[in-house]
């Protein structure tokens, strides 16, 4: 279950990061080594993606780059959080009120809160 629910917040993570920059090195590298139900095959049919956000708006950093070592190095990289740290990862804009009025007014902010309370964030947290 457990399992699941980390590949669950991992596609959404993912889904949330593809760039509509020119040159989307992330995608382009990713899919090379990925499988075919990889995040970066998977990406286009998210929510986040559809609505316009891209790799670098979950996880920062530079998607021109072509060496994952100077991507780490570039301003503002996070990375991919570790599998309990991902609600907070998504919290960090998802419990922003400003942020989330910009993209999608009708979700609540307190995802995070509730989720901390929940049988999963239990579990996980």
């Amino acid at each position: 279950m457990f399992k699941n629910i980390f590949i669950c917040l991992m596609v959404c993570m993912f889904s949330a990061v593809m760039v509509s920059a020119a040159e989307n090195n992330c995608m382009t590298c990713h899919a090379d080594f990925e499988d075919d139900d990889g995040p970066s095959h998977l990406i286009s049919k998210d929510v986040h993606i559809q609505k316009g956000l891209g790799c670098v708006d979950c996880h920062g950093g530079d998607p021109s780059l072509d060496d994952m070592d100077d991507v780490r190095d570039s301003k503002g990289y996070k990375g991919v959080p570790d599998y309990k740290d991902v609600p907070k990862f998504c919290a960090s804009c998802h419990s922003n009120p400003v942020y989330m009025h910009d993209h999608n007014p009708s979700l609540p902010t307190d995802q995070f809160d509730k989720y901390k309370t929940s049988i999963h964030g239990i579990q996980l947290l």
